[in-house]
């Protein structure tokens, strides 16, 4: 999966007033509509955008799905359904038994581990690239948990500069293909 290293997008030092954070990674590489630099593989070479999204996001081989607005919202919700009723199929199966029961109750903790790794509201918002400036559209049914971590995202990429280091990154790439263009290769 191709990975554009942004620099350094870690929490700041412990004088901050917020409590620092875990370093926040943004990767731009694995892009599902968009490919790879010609250099690296790209393991989503020949699949349609369906079997991209599908296939790719789900299991890991792409960071990031890229689309307009009308075939995102087609995929999330389609995703988010998806994700509803396996959790209806689980709790069902959990409580038909009292062996099912137990089991869950010895599995608890991990349960709680994937639902809390799961909720949309931790991750609540679509970022719009190619403003110029930091744009998250919130989901129209977000609680203010999930209003609250659109904002967070939103300042940490103000706070730690993502679009200077998005574009200096594509600046460099920009300029290393002009580089390979002019020397032929």
């Amino acid at each position: 999966m191709a990975s554009y290293d942004l620099g350094d997008l870690a929490s700041p030092a412990a004088d901050d007033k917020q409590a620092a954070k875990p370093a926040a990674k943004y990767d731009l590489g694995g892009l599902a509509t968009m490919g790879s630099p010609p250099e690296v593989h790209d393991p989503t070479e020949g699949m349609t955008w369906g079997e991209k999204f599908l296939a790719g996001a789900g299991k890991g081989v792409v960071d990031v799905v890229v689309t307009e607005g009308f075939a995102g919202n087609i995929a999330l919700k389609a995703a988010e359904g998806t994700a509803r009723q396996l959790v209806s199929y689980l709790r069902s199966a959990m409580s038909r038994t009292w062996a099912a029961q137990l089991g869950y109750l010895l599995a608890r903790q991990a349960f709680n581990m994937l639902r809390e790794k799961m909720d949309p509201r931790k991750s609540n918002g679509g970022v719009f690239l190619g403003l110029n400036g930091i744009v998250i559209k919130s989901h129209g049914g977000a609680d203010a948990e999930g209003t609250a971590s659109a904002i967070d995202m939103g300042y940490d990429m103000v706070r730690y500069e993502l679009l200077a280091k998005i574009g200096q990154s594509m600046a460099g790439e920009v300029h290393a293909a002009t580089v390979r263009m002019a020397s032929g290769a």
